[in-house]
């Protein structure tokens, strides 16, 4: 597997440990994974407790990926279970949202013509 992050056209540099954290992340898009989890398969069972280890890690990782890494969009927490990576249909919503719209005749609203 080649381990290449791409932002905006733009090669992002990760560690090793940031790249399966990342991985595990994404292959599991929308559904939290729970710091055990994370843990055991970057660090390896024995690593299991050590919450710290992964923090610092998704820290650095938010750095790299965010834009705004104290605002994450991308790897987000849910406090006290673990970290998640947000599904495209996130995506997808939020720009739906964000876009005008208007109300067609058929009483579905649709996205205005830029």
């Amino acid at each position: 597997m080649k381990r290449t992050v791409i932002k905006r056209g733009q090669t992002v540099h990760l560690t090793r440990k940031e790249f399966d954290i990342l991985h595990c992340l994404m292959s599991r898009a929308g559904r939290v994974v729970t710091y055990a989890r994370l843990l055991t398969a970057v660090w390896g069972a024995d690593c299991r407790e050590e919450v710290e280890y992964l923090r610092t890690f998704v820290r650095q990782l938010r750095k790299k990926i965010e834009d705004d890494p104290s605002n994450p969009r991308y790897l987000l927490t849910d406090v006290y279970v673990g970290y998640r990576f947000a599904d495209a249909q996130m995506f997808q919503e939020e720009a739906t949202e964000a876009a005008p719209c208007r109300r067609a005749g058929n009483g579905i609203l649709r996205r205005s013509p830029d």
